[in-house]
């Protein structure tokens, strides 16, 4: 008489829970390192936004603002161009992230007119100081801003 087995054996349960110990094991760096790029790649979208909304402001204000950002820093500030300059909003970037530097812009002031260009087009370099990953933010003479993983 055949005997029908139902069910798993503890041999096998093992076996299964060793093999999704051994993918979770290989699969962590590079999920750790994915969360790290994710930081950098949120923080250069949230400056671009923050960029564009200057710009934004500069257009329809018809008064000249500004992003001020500091190399090896993890902030930075919406200035008010008017006649005494005042500081509308003030960025902290998470923890990790700070701009390693900046090209081509003055003063490390990014500063558009009631046109919506910039006065001096250039780069802001972000970087993780984890896993030294960067991106570049670049704003063109028009005000035109796009960014690249570098």
């Amino acid at each position: 008489m055949p005997v029908n087995h139902r069910g798993v054996t503890l041999l096998e349960l093992v076996v299964a829970m060793a093999i999704i110990f051994l993918i979770v094991t290989i699969s962590f760096p590079s999920l750790k390192s994915y969360s790290s790029y994710q930081d950098l790649k949120n923080s250069t979208e949230k400056m671009i936004g923050d960029l564009k909304l200057a710009q934004q402001k500069s257009v329809t204000e018809q008064i000249k603002y500004s992003l001020q950002v500091t190399a090896l820093s993890a902030d930075y500030s919406m200035i008010k161009k008017s006649q005494s300059p005042v500081t509308v909003e003030n960025y902290i970037l998470p923890t990790p992230i700070v701009v390693a530097s900046t090209t081509g812009i003055v003063a490390q002031e990014v500063i558009f007119n009631s046109a919506g260009a910039v006065e001096n087009s250039g780069e802001i370099f972000l970087q993780n100081l984890q896993t030294l990953q960067q991106t570049k933010i670049i704003i063109k003479p028009s005000g035109y801003v796009s960014w690249e993983k570098i």
